[in-house]
């Protein structure tokens, strides 16, 4: 299967209510249910979910001596409030959030509409990654 008709056949499978993780090592190009992410290879996206207080400071703890990643997230014709591990990081569109390897909570809201949520995975090598939520 060629990488166009892979990513087809991916988003069909996304506007159907797939849900689950959202991985596409060979494209480092996924679509969720209202997430996008462009990624170097290892870049996961599990929507829906999110982390406890405790699996956050276990994975801080972990990878806290790792090299950080570079996100940029962007909202198609819109703004919104980036929270990551349950703090705010600014209003996206926003570039260079660093986040060390590992799993961190993703969310996304406008106000009080959740616009994106769930687990983002970052690679343990160093990549930038693009996430675009559309809005």
């Amino acid at each position: 299967m060629g990488k166009s008709n892979y990513l087809r056949a991916f988003c069909l499978a996304t506007a159907l209510g797939f849900t689950g993780s959202v991985v596409a090592p060979s494209l480092a190009h996924a679509c969720g249910e209202s997430l996008c992410v462009t990624a170097g290879k290892g870049a996961k996206w599990k929507a829906g979910g999110s982390m406890s207080a405790k699996q956050i400071k276990k994975e801080r703890r972990k990878n806290r001596k790792r090299k950080t990643s570079n996100v940029s997230i962007t909202i198609d014709g819109g703004r919104g409030s980036v929270f990551v591990d349950g703090y705010y990081k600014g209003t996206a569109p926003i570039s260079e959030v660093e986040l060390k390897p590992g799993k961190h909570d993703i969310q996304v809201r406008n106000g009080d509409e959740v616009l994106a949520e769930g687990v983002l995975t970052v690679p343990r090598k160093s990549t930038d990654i693009e996430i675009t939520v559309s809005g």
